[in-house]
């Protein structure tokens, strides 16, 4: 949730007369409505760099409903160190479009802040957002070494011998494979015999490629399976969907 509260855009009405004829007095100007912004959608890292220079410098536009040729300036705020710097300025079309280019942003959370001033006073809007560094986007997706066998009846899918990796050890061995996106993410992958009411816990660290595996030991009977991804820099956490499987007696 972004920690910047938001800001009505302010909106000046004229003075209500005092007196017998108050009343009668008409009611305010539609130009002094709400005035509408629409930011972009925002993914953004190294890969949205439109510029040679240092750092990484992006162009993007904010729509709107203001008057053609409305000037706007556009300010950014470092959430991490909390400094607040003028990005620039740009003048609504004459469809509402205010077009920013280069504008240059930190890796880390973010907070752009728009503010226009019409007729009607100051207009002034804010989008928070988040500069990844390129080595990809935190996620947590599981998947098998081997894919288990479907039953065409609806029932639960079946891990088998042909799936054992390790026959020669007691039970199923089961491969297990979570994506969490990039290297630097904490994978914990929980197994529960549904059965027997026991847990396996297994904690690893991703790979450089963003993935981590883990080989485990299923019993016979019914097994649920689901992944952890933790990423300490922001403390965000994602799981994986629980899967849940009958295994066969070896």
């Amino acid at each position: 949730m972004s920690r910047f509260p938001r800001i009505a855009p302010l909106s000046f009405f004229g003075l209500v007369l005092l007196g017998l004829g108050a009343a009668c007095q008409p009611p305010p100007d539609d130009a002094c409505n709400r005035v509408r912004f629409g930011w972009p959608f925002f993914q953004l890292d190294p890969s949205a760099d439109v510029s040679d220079e240092a750092g990484i410098q992006i162009r993007f536009d904010v729509r709107s409903d203001l008057a053609p040729g409305v000037a706007a300036n556009l300010f950014l705020r470092d959430e991490e160190t909390d400094e607040q710097s003028f990005v620039g300025e740009a003048v609504s079309d004459a469809d509402g479009l205010l077009s920013f280019s280069d504008v240059t942003i930190p890796e880390g959370d973010i907070l752009f802040i728009l503010e226009a001033r019409d007729e009607c006073g100051v207009q002034r809007t804010g989008r928070r957002a988040f500069v990844w560094d390129g080595l990809g986007i935190p996620q947590c997706s599981l998947s098998l070494g081997l894919p288990p066998e479907i039953p065409s009846d609806g029932s639960l899918p079946i891990l088998g011998a042909e799936h054992d990796e390790d026959p020669g050890t007691a039970g199923i061995q089961v491969r297990v494979i979570v994506d969490a996106g990039r290297p630097d993410m904490q994978i914990t992958v929980f197994a529960r015999d549904r059965e027997l009411d026991e847990d396996q816990e297994f904690i690893v660290d991703s790979e450089d490629d963003g993935t981590a595996e883990v080989l485990l030991t299923l019993p016979a009977g019914e097994q649920a399976i689901r992944s952890v991804c933790y990423w300490e820099p922001e403390d965000l956490r994602s799981n994986s969907a629980t899967y849940v499987f009958d295994v066969d007696a070896p």
